[in-house]
């Protein structure tokens, strides 16, 4: 995660790696599941879900707001 006191400090604990997700890109199995915070941001939590191989693929603020951010569209390396 990112550091670089008082702008970013970002921690996350993975909760999962067999989770299952699904984005306007398809449906995945075996993702992580991370819960990201910031210090400098206490009641800001992010719940990501990392599809293997690809990376990011659902971001859900689920405290301290409310958003969602999912994967539209991606390159595969070939």
């Amino acid at each position: 995660q990112e550091y670089l006191a008082g702008e970013a400090e970002d921690e996350a604990a993975v909760l999962s790696v067999s989770e299952m997700v699904e984005a306007p890109t398809g449906r995945y199995t075996d993702a992580l599941l991370t819960r990201e915070t910031t210090p400098l941001e206490p009641k800001v939590a992010e719940l990501k879900f990392y599809a293997p191989g690809i990376g990011p693929a659902l971001v859900l603020q689920v405290s301290g707001g409310t958003s969602r951010e999912e994967l539209v569209s991606y390159t595969g390396v070939g």
